[in-house]
């Protein structure tokens, strides 16, 4: 997928699940449990949890591709230069 050197802190700081970031899973994990504490349907739940699940996913890719668009390297020198060069 990606090599954990190619990617700045904010995104490499979390482990991954089958290419998912751990928080993503947890926090679906736990608006399920919340909804159903609150009586919720179990259908309702799961389709709230996996709409935040699919948001969560979209904006992870969006910050990867994001952060690769921005980051390039001298033709010459092949040193990084660039919003995220350092």
């Amino acid at each position: 997928m990606h090599n954990n050197q190619d990617f700045p802190k904010f995104l490499n700081q979390s482990p991954l699940l089958f290419g998912v970031n751990v928080w993503t899973v947890l926090s679906t994990m736990m608006i399920v449990g919340v909804l159903m504490i609150f009586n919720c349907n179990e259908f309702h739940a799961l389709v709230i949890a996996g709409v935040y699940f699919l948001i969560s996913l979209f904006v992870q890719k969006k910050l990867e591709k994001s952060y690769l668009q921005h980051r390039v390297r001298k033709p010459k020198t092949g040193k990084l230069y660039g919003r995220y060069s350092k």
